[in-house]
């Protein structure tokens, strides 16, 4: 009778030991371990970074796809996955029980990137602001420069410039700004020599084809004066040089 009720207890305790065998088998199945596409994701600077280690698990193994959104994913050194700056990161994923790191590497390969905005028109001797010709795009920090070496600003003509933007990171990009130098003219309808007794005035008429102002001098204003508009008055006795001058281009007269 023992040995009967022993058997069938026995019975019992391997039906419940299969019961259970059966349940953490489907259950494993269900939900197996945790597992990465990849040991290592490499991911370019300003990309949605969340994406990509969202991709590097493995789907396959899930009946249920959507157990991708009970897996949690942490970095000590990243608080925004919406911002991580360039750098190797290792990210910790953890699913239920199961545990693996993954190795992050933000990388910066891009280049600058340049608009030419407008092209330069100038007058002789003129300087050019080259920054206000072209905008700048670049997620890093960025050094620009430009390479005028072959550009005559004292010759009308047309050149080519080129504008060099460079990154933190030794990504390099250009662009060609065109350069047109145009003929300036500084032209006077005045005698080469005036007279004047002490207090006489003349005008010294210069007309350029810019729109700078003109400035005007005397060589001797204790003989004679000139004002901005080339109003010249006689001092005293003697003699005097009255000089237009734009953008370095000079014409005068003697008085």
């Amino acid at each position: 009778m023992k040995f009967k009720k022993r058997k069938k207890i026995i019975g019992i305790v391997a039906i419940l030991i299969a019961l259970i065998g059966g349940i953490t088998g489907y259950h494993s199945y269900s939900h197996p371990e945790l597992k990465l596409n990849a040991k290592t994701v490499n991911v370019e600077y300003g990309e949605n970074v969340e994406k990509y280690l969202i991709n590097s698990i493995d789907t396959s193994i899930y009946d249920d796809k959507s157990v991708v959104d009970d897996i949690e994913f942490t970095c000590k050194k990243i608080s925004d996955f919406d911002d991580v700056d360039v750098g190797e990161y290792t990210i910790k994923y953890k699913y239920r029980d199961s545990e693996k790191t993954l190795k992050l590497v933000v990388k910066d390969t891009t280049a600058p990137e340049i608009k030419l905005r407008n092209s330069a028109n100038i007058f002789e001797n003129d300087v050019i602001d080259y920054d206000s010709l072209v905008s700048v795009d670049d997620l890093s920090s960025y050094k620009t420069s430009y390479d005028d070496s072959a550009v005559n600003y004292n010759t009308p003509g047309s050149y080519i410039a080129k504008y060099i933007v460079e990154d933190k990171y030794g990504n390099k990009n250009e662009v060609e700004i065109p350069v047109i130098v145009n003929q300036l003219l500084l032209q006077t309808t005045s005698p080469a020599s005036i007279s004047l007794n002490p207090d006489g005035t003349s005008k010294f008429e210069v007309s350029t084809n810019c729109n700078s102002a003109i400035f005007y001098n005397s060589s001797n204003p204790n003989v004679a004066s000139v004002d901005n508009a080339g109003n010249i008055i006689a001092k005293s006795a003697g003699s005097a040089t009255i000089t237009a001058t734009v953008k370095g281009k000079q014409v005068s007269t003697m008085l």
